[in-house]
């Protein structure tokens, strides 16, 4: 079968619906194998941006493009920083085509620019008042996991800073954000970090059975592979609930 058949038929399987905003973490590299090295990584993501634009029509396909270095050295450069967040987005990065928000650790790419002209986003905090994710919330964006099997929402920090749990503190990090080779600005980012002396991982396995019993996490197979979706708001009423029983829900 060739091999935009194969990525075709996976796509056509979310079935979620069009013109939302789409929030996708991917995992290239078991994609990559499945179609035994026929495709380039490049070609490969960038047939799953098409594909996923032509079928669902989204208001725009947003992608992160995490920058942790930043906490340690104070540089971030919208052009030139790196993903550290995997392949797929270091090869949409690298095209230089998408628009990259200003936050200096928890940037997306954004394949329409919608981010561009909000100006009411707070790209100086990670998961605080006014930031990225408080828009993805009240948007509904549907988060989208693709060859990947574990829930990793950035979402979930977002609702630990809403909740103030105790596991976690507020911490501002001071640094540089180059927008372009001229233009740059001194900023200080706040950052909702661990207390490293107490438990802080997430129960990935719980939350995401707890998700797929409650019927949140819309999960499908291919191969072996796993591929799900789930909107912000459904999310955010789960677990909201159980935070409020429990504000230890996501690590327990």
């Amino acid at each position: 079968m060739k091999p935009e058949k194969i990525v075709g038929n996976i796509l056509d399987q979310y079935q979620f619906p069009p013109r939302r905003i789409l929030f996708l973490h991917t995992r290239i590299k078991p994609l990559f194998q499945l179609l035994n090295g026929v495709w380039s990584y490049q070609e490969l993501s960038d047939f799953i941006i098409e594909y996923l634009e032509a079928r669902y029509q989204p208001l725009t396909i947003m992608f992160p493009v995490y920058t942790y270095a930043f906490t340690k050295t104070g540089i971030y450069h919208r052009i030139f920083s790196k993903s550290e967040v995997g392949r797929f987005a270091e090869e949409q990065r690298l095209k230089q085509i998408y628009y990259r928000t200003p936050n200096p650790v928890f940037s997306v790419l954004d394949t329409q620019g919608v981010l561009r002209n909000i100006s009411h986003i707070n790209h100086l905090t990670a998961t605080g008042k006014n930031s990225l994710f408080t828009f993805l919330q009240k948007e509904d964006a549907i988060i989208v996991n693709l060859s990947l099997d574990v829930i990793r929402p950035m979402q979930l920090h977002y609702y630990e800073e809403l909740f103030q749990v105790d596991y976690r503190f507020s911490k501002s990090f001071d640094g540089v954000i180059y927008h372009d080779e001229k233009n740059f600005e001194h900023v200080s980012f706040d950052y909702y970090v661990r207390k490293l002396d107490r438990p802080t991982e997430w129960n990935r396995e719980k939350i995401k059975n707890d998700l797929l019993k409650a019927d949140v996490w819309n999960l499908f197979e291919y191969e072996g592979l796993e591929f799900g979706w789930m909107n912000s708001s459904d999310l955010f009423e789960y677990v909201a609930n159980r935070m409020n029983n429990n504000s230890k829900y996501l690590i327990d």
